[in-house]
């Protein structure tokens, strides 16, 4: 059931995206298998993702993977702390740069 779940929820993050003008970034915090699936999912998209490292498991693993995020630009790197979590989400584009002080 959950992969079911994870399927919908990407299915209906395109669906905002491309008709109701939604903008996302997937921020992933530590994680198992079916986060994995996620970042999978949106990277394969092209959706933004943000892979906290130091937050441990599937997080960690992915954020390590070099091959991984040379295949899909749409990753991004940030050490699991607020202000380095702000930064990315200022250079994604997400929030606004007096939002990130």
């Amino acid at each position: 059931p959950w992969e079911a779940e994870v399927t919908e929820r990407v299915k209906l993050t395109n669906y905002l995206q491309s008709y109701a003008g939604f903008s996302s970034v997937l921020v992933s915090y530590n994680g198992g298998k079916f986060t994995e699936l996620e970042i999978r999912a949106h990277a394969q998209r092209g959706n933004p993702v943000i892979l906290l490292q130091g937050s441990g498991r599937v997080s960690d693993k992915l954020a390590e993977d070099r091959e991984f995020l040379m295949e899909f630009p749409s990753v991004r790197v940030a050490p699991a702390e607020g202000l380095a979590l702000r930064r990315a989400l200022v250079e994604l584009g997400a929030i606004a740069e007096e939002d990130a002080s």
